[in-house]
This record gives C-alpha cells, sequence and structure tokens, in this order.
C-alpha cells in the first residue's frame, strides 16, 4: 500500500464505494484530490471507462462515462469557465470549484 485517505465527510455523505479497493485495471490511472476544504475526490481512468467520485456530493454519486473521448471531454471542461480563472465549471453535469476543475483537467489531459 503506498497511500491511504482517511474519510473526511460526514455519515450523510455514505460509505465510499467498494470499487475504490478493488485491483487496479490494466492502463488504469488512479487518482486522489482534496482542495482546500476538505472534499475528497477520487478517479479511475482506463481507455474503457472513467470513473469519478467526490465524497461532498455523496459517495454514491459517480461519474461514470464508457469509452471516454478524453481530448473532448478535457476541452470540454477547459471551455466551460467563462473567461474566468476562479470560475465554477459544469462537469457532466457536477458544478466543481477551480480547484476541482484543475484537477479534474488534469485526469483527463494524463489520459488523452
Amino acid at each position: 500500500m503506498i497511500f491511504t485517505a482517511e474519510n473526511r465527510h460526514v455519515a450523510d455523505s455514505g460509505p465510499p464505494p467498494e470499487w475504490l479497493n478493488a485491483p487496479r485495471e490494466k492502463g488504469e490511472t488512479r487518482s486522489y484530490f482534496e482542495n482546500s476544504h476538505g472534499e475528497q475526490w477520487i478517479a479511475f481512468a482506463s481507455k474503457d471507462r472513467l470513473r469519478i467520485v467526490g465524497g461532498d456530493a455523496g459517495w454514491d454519486t459517480v461519474i461514470e462515462i464508457m469509452s471516454p473521448d478524453y481530448k473532448a471531454l478535457a476541452e470540454n471542461l477547459n471551455s466551460g469557465a467563462s473567461g474566468s480563472i476562479g470560475a465554477a465549471r459544469n462537469f457532466q453535469n457536477m458544478i466543481v470549484n477551480a480547484e476541482e476543475s484543475a484537477w479534474i483537467l488534469a485526469v483527463l489531459t494524463s489520459k488523452a
């Protein structure tokens, strides 16, 4: 085990999904992010699937995209800020702040 993170979210967020502890798929990238408010996010990205989950949204709320076009997703996220560096953005019907957006963009571009 290289890294573990304590679940910092309230009980109403539910338990983190079981798949977070699943064996890594071939070619899968995993990424953890915690913003300045202590909100935690985890992404699993492979050529076949992208999954992003965050405790603040509720651990049972999963963004899941099958056969993702990472380049198009990154371009879409990057264009959604209305020109403002600190602006919130919409990613797959979830509003994310500038920190979260930068992390998601890093996940997407690492697979593009």
